[in-house]
């Protein structure tokens, strides 16, 4: 009788084991499987007395949640980060810089209204296409790091976006 019982108990952890290993393949979800999901970088420059930057900042937040977002932040209250968006304005001249800004794959969204209408739509297209890496940010920006610390600055500063 001893042999029958561990037969059926040796049947049942086998049968237990191939069912959970095959659930996870079938919720479809990467995360389920264990692979990694492809990351999607943003850049954000903001100001710290700007409203329409703190409900950029919500909204990122809340999209860190749903999607793959590392989120890179630029405060142009400090120098090297205004230096930085005055070097990647120039670069991109086509349209006047203002903080709230987002920079996504290939894409700029400057303002409130437009980061928030467009950058999910966005954000999805490429995390569904393989990610996006961190935008260039010109040779002396790391390509890991946190934001910068420079020191204040007296200088013409970025213009909210008009709503």
């Amino acid at each position: 009788m001893g042999t029958v019982c561990n037969s059926w108990r040796f049947a049942a952890v086998l049968a237990l084991g191939l069912v959970l290993a095959v659930l996870p393949g079938c919720s479809g979800s990467a995360r389920a499987a264990g692979k990694k999901e492809p990351i999607v970088w943003v850049v954000l420059f903001f100001s710290g007395d700007c409203p329409h930057c703190r409900g950029v900042e919500k909204f990122l937040e809340a999209m860190k949640k749903k999607y793959p977002i590392r989120l890179k932040q630029f405060n142009t209250d400090q120098s090297r980060d205004y230096d930085l968006f005055s070097k990647l304005e120039e670069i991109h001249g086509e349209e006047k810089f203002a903080v709230p800004l987002v920079m996504v794959g290939d894409t700029i969204l400057i303002g409130e209204d437009r980061i928030l209408r467009d950058l999910e739509k966005t954000v999805r297209q490429l995390r569904d296409s393989g990610g996006a890496p961190l935008p260039y940010l010109g040779p002396d920006q790391s390509r890991s790091g946190s934001p910068s610390t420079g020191s204040r600055h007296r200088r013409r500063r970025p213009v909210p976006a008009k709503e």
